[in-house]
């Protein structure tokens, strides 16, 4: 114990030592750091006083040299300077009778140093090297630095001794300006030459008495704190040094204690070993029946916790759980867990339709309940549990207990849900079926029963002309209907079957967006709709892709805005949404397509299901306009396939809006394409005058093409104006069904322009009536052309219509049909194996003035090729013993040897993209679906001979 106290004491005597080192060692340093401080300081007051002083004697002179020095009164500390006797006005007399002499800059100088500087034993000095006095003669360390100034004319300064005694010394140079030159010009001096230097010599002694001074003060204070802190010090260890003694007694205290406890428990556990060997015995019984309760209870926790679904006991009063197996997982629970917090989470009994407390029911009862739990696991699923609860009774009879097991019903649940969304959806698409069956089969039997119909009409009646027209009118509807019906049909089969792929391919899509204009503005002109296009600037014109599907969707948007439609008018509008980049420097361009309608509009809960297959906005309408309701669905189809969307905006009893986008990419070669070349100019005043946006567009392009002098108006009162201040060769009326009647216009004409003055007039129609005819011979109309408008057949009436002018022997205008009677005969090869359709297309060619030479299948084509010429073929694709493709290549191959190639156009039901891409393969120039359409026939045919 004694050593354990010295071992203390010398520890403790170590730690007062260190811990004086520290104290003395942190004093000493702060004080030497102070002592550098107070001596910088002093450095840099000196300094910052002499350059001050320097400062305010430059300040002086320059102030004296930029006044040419100054004039004051003569007395005994300022007599005249015997050095400026050669300035004549050195010396004035005022009219006062004041005697005046001229201060120049070094005598101020000189004087406010006599004056100020010496008070303060600060030595001020102008030395020059041409003194004009001998006192500015410069001394040793005056001589070094002027040498110095003259290389560097800053400043110089240093600490030098003079008379013994230590000044900091500061000269700056003295440099000529122009005003010094009036006193020193005498001594060869020029301006910016260094004359001398201007000194000042302050004492250090005051600085550095100064210094001294704070540092005994310094030094004092810090002695006395490190004197005092010794004494804190000292204090403090004094008190450390008490307490731990006062520990060390404590622990030996508390050591006293300590044994004398061991000797007590000691004795104790003898005592308490003595009983224990008496109660052993009785203890083994009882261990003996625990194993065997252990042994059940184990066996019986086995049992359940082998159970998948969660099985437990709870208390009917509290709602704790007693026992539980594995399968309810009570490891994060706590002690004494409810059945509510571990089941459902919660805070408090269950009361709800989610979750109904079956031992409240069960204790309520005192029989078996059973109830369907809704569960939420730890990732959010929601999951359904079947509860069974059985009751246990105490021996009053009353339910202490509940018996639970909990079976995850979930998927059972999930099967139903299935089971009856499975049921719903049999039902939907049994009754969409069968509404699909009967909507099939209406629009199916009514076109047939309108063409079997009016066909035994015809041939059972000996109808007029006018009748008979009347009913192939119909006819034709009817078939156009029921072909459609079919084309829909079989498009939506390809589509369900995933055959449908898109080509790319070139093509012109403003010549395809000004086609489908042509094509709809007859059934839009039949309902007095107007139909206008706008393409947008900055399209291109040659782009890839798929034309056909591009043609498909917009034919469908346009004839379902003309179909509702019964007042104002459709546009067709085509935009740029943005320019694409892909691999390979392959650009695309995305475009946003809008038919807009004024029509009858779409309900906002009709808006989501018209493009749904089999569906229309609603029942009525399907009645009321026609159709199936799979247009829009395979619209909706072929967009996605091009990579959009499309989607519909519409304000019922206002009109609709459908716009989709579509992405195409453009095409770098097009000048590589084959170009018309520009047809001799038509040297004539000529006067458009159209009602319709795309006839005017369509026929300014024509015409722009051979004549400079064009005038377009977009009206008839509007011509008529013209008129009036031009006189035109010739006028072209468009007749269309607006309020500006075409013929009236033509009889106006006629009427305010004398005989010889009156333009040739040139009538364009979409369509032709009875009587039209006459109506131009009568008002002298020289030509009636109707759509679709040629090139070629335009301009050669003209032609004809400014020849004939004069000639009254013809009694007809001139129309398409005279253009083509006139015309070198064209030979056209038709290859048709079908009879009706060999009659049909010989009929509708030949009314062209063209000579049809026919063959029935691939074999009599080639013979009809080897022997004579022909100017186009049109050929079937299925035909027996040779087939069109077969032919087609035969063909080609020959013409390798002849150089010329004939335009190959081929007929075929099949009318898919792929179709047309194995037209192309094989060599056929074009490509047209059956069945035939007259008016798509014949343009087609004209287009590969003009």
């Amino acid at each position: 114990m004694l050593l354990k106290a010295a071992n203390r004491f010398q520890n403790f005597k170590m730690f007062i030592w260190v811990m004086l080192s520290l104290w003395t060692i942190t004093v000493g340093g702060l004080l030497y750091r102070n002592t550098l401080n107070i001596k910088n300081h002093t450095r840099e007051r000196l300094n910052h006083d002499a350059t001050i002083s320097l400062q305010i004697e430059n300040a002086l002179r320059a102030w004296g040299t930029s006044h040419g020095g100054v004039y004051v009164e003569i007395d005994e500390k300022t007599p005249p300077n015997p050095n400026l006797a050669h300035i004549p006005e050195r010396d004035i007399t005022t009219l006062s009778g004041k005697k005046l002499t001229l201060m120049n800059p070094a005598y101020i100088n000189r004087q406010f140093n006599e004056q100020h500087f010496i008070k303060l034993g600060i030595i001020g000095h102008l030395t020059s090297l041409k003194p004009f006095r001998p006192e500015n003669n410069p001394d040793p360390w005056e001589s070094k630095a002027l040498k110095i100034l003259e290389e560097d004319r800053k400043e110089f300064r240093e600490i030098s001794k003079i008379n013994g005694d230590q000044y900091l010394r500061l000269i700056t140079p003295l440099i000529i300006k122009k005003p010094c030159l009036k006193c020193h010009g005498g001594q060869g001096y020029k301006e910016g030459d260094l004359r001398g230097g201007t000194s000042i010599s302050i004492p250090m002694e005051p600085y550095l008495k100064d210094e001294r001074e704070e540092i005994f003060s310094q030094r004092v204070s810090f002695i006395s704190l490190w004197f005092w802190g010794l004494i804190i010090m000292w204090l403090a260890l004094q008190g450390l040094a008490k307490k731990i003694k006062e520990r060390d007694d404590a622990q030996e205290e508390l050591k006293s204690y300590h044994d004398q406890l061991e000797k007590i428990v000691e004795e104790r556990t003898r005592k308490l070993t003595e009983v224990n060997v008496k109660m052993g015995e009785v203890s083994a019984n009882h261990e003996q029946t625990a194993r065997k309760y252990e042994e059940q209870s184990k066996f019986l926790q086995n049992i359940l916790d082998s159970l998948t679904h969660p099985f437990y006991v709870i208390d009917a009063n509290d709602f704790t759980i007693k026992l539980a197996n594995k399968a309810l997982n009570l490891e994060n629970s706590g002690p004494n867990p409810t059945c509510y917090q571990v089941t459902h989470n919660s805070d408090s009994p269950c009361n709800g339709a989610d979750h109904p407390c079956s031992i409240m029911e069960v204790k309520k009862t005192k029989k078996p309940a059973v109830a369907e739990h809704i569960h939420y696991s730890h990732d959010g699923q929601r999951q359904f549990h079947e509860v069974h609860a059985y009751p246990i009774f105490d021996q009053d009879g009353k339910v202490s207990q509940v018996i639970e097991y909990s079976l995850d019903i979930t998927q059972r649940k999930e099967v139903e849900k299935a089971l009856e969304k499975a049921k719903i959806a049999a039902e939907s698409a049994s009754r969409t079926k069968s509404e699909f069956i009967a909507n099939l089969s209406h629009e199916i039997r009514t076109p047939m029963n309108g063409i079997m119909g009016m066909t035994d009409l015809l041939l059972s009646s000996e109808a007029s002309p006018e009748k008979q027209r009347q009913y192939l009118g119909l006819i034709q509807t009817s078939s156009y209907r029921l072909l459609d019906t079919i084309n829909d049909i079989l498009d939506f089969s390809k589509m369900e079957a995933g055959k449908v792929k898109l080509i790319d391919v070139p093509f012109d899509l403003h010549r395809l967006i000004k086609e489908l204009i042509r094509l709809s503005e007859i059934e839009a002109d039949k309902k007095g709709l107007s139909l206008d296009h706008k393409i947008e600037s900055g399209i291109p014109e040659h782009l890839t892709g798929d034309p056909g599907r591009l043609r498909q969707v917009l034919t469908n948007l346009l004839h379902n805005s003309i179909k509702f439609t019964e007042i104002g008018g459709v546009q067709l509008t085509v935009k740029k949404l943005r320019e694409l980049r892909g691999g390979e420097g392959r650009e695309s361009i995305e475009l946003i397509f809008t038919v807009q309608d004024t029509g009858i509009g779409i309900s906002p809960e009709n808006q989501t299901m018209i493009f749904d297959s089999f569906t229309q906005a609603d029942g009525s309408m399907t009645r009321a306009h026609d159709g199936i309701g799979l247009g829009l669905s395979i619209a909706a189809k072929l967009c996605a396939m091009m990579g959009g969307e499309i989607w519909v905006e519409s304000d019922p009893g206002k009109g609709s809006s459908f716009h989709f986008n579509a992405i195409f990419n453009r095409y770098k070669n097009p000048a590589s394409e084959s170009l018309p070349t520009t047809p001799d100019q038509v040297e004539l005043s000529i006067l458009l005058i159209s009602d319709n946006i795309n006839s005017r567009q369509d026929l300014t392009t024509i015409l722009q093409k051979r004549t400079r002098n064009l005038k377009v108006t977009e009206s008839g009162p509007e011509g008529l104006a013209a008129m009036g201040k031009q006189l035109f060769d010739l006028v072209m009326l468009d007749n269309h069904k607006t309020d500006d009647n075409a013929f009236e216009i033509a009889e106006k004409i006629q009427q305010q322009n004398e005989i010889n003055t009156r333009p040739t007039i040139i009538m364009l129609t979409s369509y032709g009536e009875r009587g039209d005819a006459a109506r131009c011979r009568e008002l002298g109309i020289t030509a009636y052309l109707s759509r679709p408008f040629i090139e070629a057949e335009i301009f050669e009436a003209i032609k004809k219509s400014i020849a004939g002018k004069d000639n009254s022997t013809g009694n007809l205008p001139i129309t398409k049909h005279s253009i083509r009677e006139q015309q070198p005969s064209i030979r056209i090869l038709l290859v048709e194996d079908d009879y009706v359709n060999r009659i049909l297309i010989e009929k509708v060619l030949e009314k062209q003035g063209w000579k049809i030479i026919k063959a029935e299948n691939g074999v009599e084509a080639l013979a009809a090729y080897e022997n004579n010429p022909f100017d186009l073929i049109l050929m079937d694709i299925q035909m027996p013993k040779m087939d069109g493709f077969e032919a087609t290549r035969a063909i080609r191959k020959k013409e390798k040897e002849t150089g010329r190639h004939v335009p190959i156009i081929a007929l075929t039901a099949h009318v898919l993209e792929e179709d047309r891409q194995k037209c192309r393969e094989a060599g056929m120039d074009d490509h047209i679906g059956k069945p035939i359409r007259i008016n798509v026939l014949r343009e087609t045919v004209e287009k590969h001979l003009t």
